[in-house]
């Protein structure tokens, strides 16, 4: 696993290494009785969803298969210590059902959550959740290519941003 990171907001591209987490609060708070990862016994979230999170003393890490809801099949490795709940009456939209037929994370107006890592790197997953049209299968080599020429495109924006 990689680093863990505190804080996310603020940083540019370039700060982000594969591989390193950074956790976001979503809900409303994360409390943890055990002091698994903070004496604080608890956080203030960002109250994008309205849930909370209660860190356990076992962290869950095994492989999956799942579903999102337009029907993209997908692998992934699911992770996380503790259990999030969505407040009583609230129906949010899944990120994905698991193929055992629980469900995880969440889909809401401007936010997406989900334990599900490496879920990001299908690209009809990717396709779905940002309504576009799946893109076309390449070898690695050619995605590189084709970043490098983007970013020989646009390298006078970084330049006048001071980041060249």
């Amino acid at each position: 696993m990689g680093t863990v990171k505190e804080g996310w907001l603020g940083r540019f591209f370039e700060d982000f290494s594969v591989g390193d987490v950074y956790r976001s609060r979503l809900g409303r708070t994360i409390t943890d009785p055990h002091a698994m990862e903070s004496s604080a016994g608890q956080a203030d979230g960002l109250d994008l969803i309205p849930a909370v999170t209660e860190l356990a003393r076992d962290k869950t890490t095994r492989a999956v298969t799942a579903t999102t809801p337009g029907g993209v099949r997908f692998g992934a490795y699911e992770i996380h210590l503790g259990i999030t709940t969505v407040a009583p009456g609230v129906l949010l939209s899944p990120f994905a059902r698991l193929d055992e037929g629980t469900v995880d994370g969440v889909r809401s107006a401007g936010v997406l959550g989900t334990y599900l890592h490496g879920a990001l790197e299908n690209p009809r997953v990717c396709a779905e959740i940002f309504g576009i049209a799946e893109p076309e299968a390449m070898s690695k080599a050619s995605r590189y290519q084709q970043m490098g020429a983007w970013f020989a495109r646009h390298a006078r924006h970084l330049d006048d941003l001071g980041l060249g």
